[in-house]
């Protein structure tokens, strides 16, 4: 189904090549995982497949690299951890169930510095910057 608005043709012109061009501004981010954000994922998988199964394990997997995913279009959007940041670098996180996928931006390129589980005492954060 196509919904249609009347609106003069510059306007809508003009509105469609400003989504274009937003669309472009917001793609060109890159997520890297620091070796930290690795480990952290691998201890996650390892011990939902001891403690639950296999498939679970592979499910959640799956899911946090897909939330990680959604920092290439707009990373700045989600909340700055104020406990983590200090004066010199912004730290942000994105929650996926109880998982926290802590990161800063720098440039064109998001660094996944660790995967927090929320039960986990955050002094460790504070420690990681």
């Amino acid at each position: 189904m196509q919904v249609s608005i009347n609106m003069p043709k510059g306007i809508t012109r003009a509105l469609k090549i400003y989504v274009r061009r937003l669309a472009i501004i917001m793609l060109n981010y890159k997520v890297v995982f620091s070796d930290l954000a690795i480990a952290d994922l691998n201890n996650i998988v390892q011990y939902i497949t001891e403690n639950e199964s296999y498939t679970r394990a592979k499910y959640v997997e799956r899911e946090l690299l897909r939330t990680a995913k959604c920092l290439t279009t707009f990373p700045n959007g989600y909340a700055k951890d104020e406990y983590a940041s200090t004066p010199d670098l912004t730290v942000r996180f994105i929650v996926k169930w109880n998982y926290k996928l802590v990161y800063t931006v720098q440039e064109d390129t998001v660094i996944i510095a660790s995967i927090f589980h929320c039960s986990q005492n955050p002094i460790r954060l504070k420690n990681l910057f």
